[in-house]
């Protein structure tokens, strides 16, 4: 099964089978996220390759600050 999760700062996306599932959550955490953890309930995954990529902000440097405030 081919699996892309996207981690944002208050949001996780979860897409399945090449986009035939999806599921979306939405949170307000505490912290900074600095690892992931993936485990299986029942039986043993095998997790075959991984990628972890920094995406872009859209949000223009002086709009960053203005929205900070």
């Amino acid at each position: 099964m081919k699996l892309h999760l996207l981690i944002d700062v208050a949001s996780v996306e979860l897409f399945a089978d090449e986009g035939e599932v999806a599921m979306t959550e939405i949170f307000f955490p505490d912290t900074p996220f600095n690892q992931l953890t993936l485990y299986s309930k029942e039986g043993k995954v095998l997790l075959k390759s991984g990628k972890i990529t920094q995406l872009k902000s859209i949000w223009e440097e002086n709009e960053k600050v203005a929205v900070e405030q």
